[in-house]
C-alpha cells in the first residue's frame, strides 16, 4: 500500500465564471419526500433507496426508510420496488453488471437526533428482473455516510463513519462481486464522512465531506484520487468551497459538484465544474429554488444529471424535488486550484497561508519553500 503526492505551481483557489452555466429542467417529482439516500442507473431506470424517514404506508419518524423507488426515464414516472431487507439512511448505492448494490448506512433512530448512531456492516444486492434482494458478505467494518464507486470488476467503499458521533475514518475496502468477498486497501490520507466522488479514467476522485479533529466538526477541503491499479492515493488540491453531502457527476471530461451542507449545517446551492486535467474550477451558477440542497440522490442518465429529493433547509427537512441538469457543450475556462500535498484542515480565504507536507505556500501563488515534482 502506497501514497504518492503531486506538486504543481500554485494559484489561489478561485473560480472563473462560465458564460454558459448549462440548463435546468424538472422531471416527475418523487411520490414521497426523502433525503440522505443514494441511487444508481441501469438502462433507462434510476433506482433510489433508503433515506431518513419511513414514508409509506404511513409516515414514521422513528424509522429510517427501507423503500426502493424506481424512475422510468423513458416515460417520466415513478414506481415502487421491493423494500430493502432493512431500514437505512446515509447508504451507498452503485450499479454493476445488471444488479444494484447497497452498502451500510445508519439504522434508526436517525436523523432527527444528533449525533448519528454507528454505521452498519450490511451489504445487499437487488435484481431488477426478479424484484428481489439478496444478502451479501458483510462489510469488514461498520459503514455509513461514505462513498462507493465501481472500477472495473470491483466496488470500492471509501471513508464514512463507523462508531457514530461523527467519527470519520480513512478506511477503504474493495468488494469482489464474483467471489462475494472483501479486501482492505490503502487508506485515504484524510478522514471524511458525507463525502462523494466520481470515477475518471484510471482514478477514483473523492471530494469534500466533514471530519472531527477535536471537539468541533469541520469541513474537509482536500481532494484525493485513488488508483486501484497501484493501490495509491494522490493529492489533488482543494475545493474552493469546502463542504459535504454534495452531488457529483462526471460528463464529457468535466467533474460537476452540486449543492451540499457545511459542518455547521449551513446549506449550499453552488454548482461548480472541475477539470481533472488542468485542475481548473469554474462557477456554473446555482441549483434551482432557494437556499440550496443536500443529501439528494445524484445520478447521471443519458448525459444529464438528476438531483432527486434531498433536504432544504439544512438538517432534517426532506423534499421530493427532481431537478435535471444539462451541462454546457463547451467547457468554460477557469483558474487553477493548488495542487500540493495537503495536511490539516487549511483555509480557503485568499491571501492565507497553508502548511503542506513538503513546504509552506501562500494563496497568492508565491512559493515560500521547496516544491516537489509530480510523478
Amino acid at each position: 500500500m502506497k501514497s504518492a503526492f503531486c506538486f504543481f505551481p500554485l494559484a489561489a483557489v478561485a473560480l472563473s465564471f462560465g458564460q454558459d452555466h448549462g440548463s435546468w429542467a424538472t422531471a416527475a417529482v418523487l411520490p414521497v419526500i426523502q433525503s440522505e439516500w443514494d441511487g444508481a442507473v441501469i438502462g433507462d431506470s434510476i433506482f433510489c433507496m433508503g433515506g431518513e424517514m419511513k414514508r409509506t404506508p404511513a409516515k414514521d419518524e422513528t424509522k429510517a426508510s427501507d423503500e426502493l423507488w424506481i424512475y422510468d426515464g423513458k416515460n417520466d414516472k415513478w414506481t415502487q420496488g421491493a423494500d430493502m431487507p432493512g431500514t437505512r439512511n446515509h447508504i451507498s448505492v452503485v450499479a454493476y453488471n445488471g444488479l444494484i448494490y447497497a452498502f451500510g448506512g445508519y439504522p434508526p433512530p436517525c436523523c432527527a437526533q444528533y449525533p448519528w448512531p454507528a454505521g452498519t456492516n450490511t451489504a445487499w444486492s437487488y435484481d431488477p428482473k426478479t424484484n428481489q434482494w439478496k444478502t451479501l458478505a458483510p462489510i469488514p467494518r461498520k459503514y455509513g455516510a461514505g462513498f462507493a464507486a465501481v472500477f472495473q470488476d470491483k466496488i470500492y467503499l471509501m471513508g464514512g463513519t463507523d462508531s457514530g458521533g461523527y467519527h470519520s475514518i480513512t478506511d477503504v475496502h474493495a468488494y469482489d462481486p464474483a467471489n462475494n468477498s472483501w479486501s482492505k486497501k490503502a487508506s485515504m490520507k484524510s478522514a471524511r464522512e458525507h463525502t462523494r466522488g466520481v470515477v475518471v479514467d484510471s482514478l477514483i476522485y473523492i471530494f469534500g465531506g466533514h471530519y472531527k479533529p477535536s471537539a468541533n466538526r469541520v469541513n474537509q477541503p482536500g481532494i484525493e484520487a485513488y488508483s486501484p491499479a497501484s493501490d495509491t492515493w494522490y493529492d489533488k488540491g482543494m475545493m474552493p468551497r469546502p463542504r459535504g453531502a454534495i452531488g457529483t457527476a462526471y460528463i464529457e471530461g468535466k467533474i460537476y459538484l452540486f449543492g451540499g451542507e457545511g459542518a455547521d449545517f449551513s446549506l449550499f446551492n453552488n454548482v461548480e465544474q472541475y477539470d481533472p486535467v488542468t485542475a481548473k474550477w469554474t462557477d456554473m451558477g446555482t441549483t434551482p429554488g432557494t437556499g440550496g440542497i443536500h443529501g439528494m440522490a445524484t445520478v447521471t442518465y443519458q448525459g444529464k444529471v438528476h438531483l432527486i429529493a434531498g433536504s432544504n433547509p439544512s438538517g432534517f427537512n426532506p423534499k421530493n424535488y427532481h431537478n435535471v441538469y444539462t451541462p454546457p457543450k463547451q467547457a468554460s475556462v477557469g483558474l487553477s486550484a493548488p495542487q500540493a500535498r495537503w495536511k490539516g484542515q487549511g483555509k480557503t480565504e485568499l491571501g492565507k497561508t497553508l502548511t503542506h507536507g513538503k513546504g509552506t505556500f501562500n494563496w497568492l501563488g508565491r512559493l515560500l519553500s521547496k516544491v516537489g515534482r509530480s510523478e
